[in-house]
């Protein structure tokens, strides 16, 4: 184990990267990211794809001053960014001191999923490889909801609660360098299929202001519901019941299993229900 005294996002950054298997490429060779298939990072490393850089991406970074700050004064400590490596791999971390580290997230998916009691998987193993990777010996995911304004700060994640990580890691990167690089068709000279994709573009924009719109004019019916069932000419706004889950993995480990003591209980989501049309 190693201190790497690199300055994040830097030059000597990114090609130090190049060299090792990062923490943040391990929930795509174990398939388990959302954002990034393993078949297109193949065609990343292969060189053949470029990596997408979304504007979550760069608000994440814009914003990372402010929330490592604020964790820092959470949990009274004076986190700082290092990079730390073991054998062929590499964890850039947000935040670090003494035996606890932050992953930085700016998001309000990932805030929402910790207020519900849940760590995405593929953020999870994010954290476990860099607690492979440096002194910490916990780790926590630490979010902040541009659309809430809050912060929320997920249980502790150790690595002796999945002991058998590395070496899940390393079948994964296994496979992953022994699968071959797939085959992709250029087809940009086809004007009917550019156009296709330019159409679809453009329909996914206008969907996502449509949603936009949409969950807008649904938090303002909530909020005139003051919490309740809501009915007007055939509309109903009405809230589900909280979703209950268990955490299995961690039950798992328990010799006498109480699975009330690993309940995670949501807090259910509001929909609207549209009234009947009797003419179709």
């Amino acid at each position: 184990m190693k201190q790497l005294h690199l300055q994040q996002n830097t030059q000597e950054w990114l090609d130090a990267r190049a060299n090792y298997r990062t923490a943040s490429e391990a929930a795509i060779v174990m398939g388990l990211s959302p954002f990034t298939s393993i078949n297109d990072f193949k065609l990343i490393k292969a060189g053949l794809k470029k990596q997408f850089y979304s504007k979550a991406m760069k608000l994440g970074h814009d914003l990372e001053d402010q929330v490592r700050q604020h964790a820092s004064d959470h949990f009274g400590k004076n986190f700082k960014d290092e990079c730390w490596a073991v054998g062929r791999y590499m964890a850039s971390l947000d935040g670090i001191d003494g035996d606890t580290l932050v992953e930085i997230k700016v998001s309000d998916h990932t805030y929402n999923a910790l207020k519900n009691g849940t760590v995405p998987e593929y953020y999870e193993v994010q954290i476990l490889q860099q607690l492979y990777c440096s002194p910490a010996t916990k780790g926590y995911l630490y979010a902040y909801s541009p659309k809430e304004d809050k912060y929320i700060c997920s249980y502790p994640i150790e690595l002796d609660d999945r002991p058998t990580f590395p070496a899940e890691l390393d079948l994964a990167w296994h496979m992953f360098d022994n699968m071959p690089v797939p085959e992709v068709a250029d087809l940009s000279a086809d004007g009917a299929v550019v156009n296709l994709f330019k159409q679809y573009e453009d329909l996914k924009h206008q969907a996502e202001d449509l949603k936009a719109q949409m969950d807008d004019i649904k938090e303002e019916l909530i909020e005139l519901s003051k919490g309740h069932t809501m009915t007007a000419s055939g509309y109903k706004l009405s809230k589900s019941k909280p979703r209950v889950t268990y955490d299995y993995k961690k039950a798992a480990t328990d010799a006498k299993v109480d699975l009330d003591a690993y309940k995670k209980e949501g807090e259910g989501s509001w929909s609207i229900t549209l009234p009947k049309n009797p003419f179709q």
